[in-house]
């Protein structure tokens, strides 16, 4: 096929035109032998892996050098290999209200011609308090959030983004019960009981206005280019 003097080493290959004499390149390539990353033949252990052979030590993630190898754990997306880390931030559907990935459960919907999705916690905080994870101050050049956001340092956990449900959930249900206990009371001629559920009331919305002082103090240690 190349020309190449094959006297003194040569591979024979038998296929349905007969015998053969090849060089080592060749016969590799004939025999689908060669390593998809580098070319170059598979004459030792080798990985098979979405449809490819590679040398263990070629068949990595395709955005870093993170080696797979015979044992390792990697993610198929279109026909490439990636580490979790890789495949958790550059493929994984984001949600549309924290801009992390979603590795569980999630929900689909359109909102204005554009397909989203919500984890769950998210989607609630924001129809309930029209409140995004993921603010847009937050926000670069056209939307686009910052990556530095995106890593795990710098992420908002599924963890707390589910405490964030239950802390504001469950304050909303108890500053309505102390509405409606209190006009409960007052409507019954109980007026004593009535001002204690008052004073329910008044104690919960000291402690959100101490909580937006709070947040207005943190806040005012960032600036428009944070």
């Amino acid at each position: 096929m190349c020309g190449d003097n094959v006297e003194e080493k040569y591979c024979v290959l038998d296929d349905n035109d007969g015998r053969h004499l090849l060089c080592e390149k060749h016969y590799f390539e004939r025999t689908n032998m060669v390593c998809a990353r580098c070319r170059e033949p598979l004459d030792t252990t080798y990985v098979h892996a979405m449809g490819r052979k590679y040398h263990p030590d070629h068949f990595t993630c395709t955005a870093c050098p993170t080696v797979f190898g015979p044992d390792g754990t990697y993610y198929e997306h279109e026909g490439d290999a990636y580490c979790l880390y890789h495949y958790t931030y550059l493929v994984a559907k984001k949600c549309a209200g924290c801009q992390q990935p979603i590795m569980k459960l999630f929900l689909q919907m359109n909102h204005r011609g554009v397909e989203e999705h919500w984890h769950p916690e998210c989607y609630m905080i924001y129809k309930f308090w029209n409140v995004r994870i993921c603010p847009s101050m937050y926000a670069g050049a056209r939307g686009r959030v910052n990556k530095q956001l995106l890593k795990p340092q710098n992420a908002v956990s599924e963890q707390q983004i589910y405490q964030i449900w239950t802390v504001l959930s469950s304050f909303e249900e108890s500053t309505a019960a102390c509405i409606s206990d209190m006009l409960l009371q007052v409507s019954g001629g109980h007026y004593l009981e009535g001002l204690r559920q008052a004073e329910r009331f008044i104690m919960h919305v000291d402690v959100l206005f101490a909580s937006i002082d709070d947040l207005e103090d943190e806040l005012s240690h960032f600036d428009d280019s944070t």
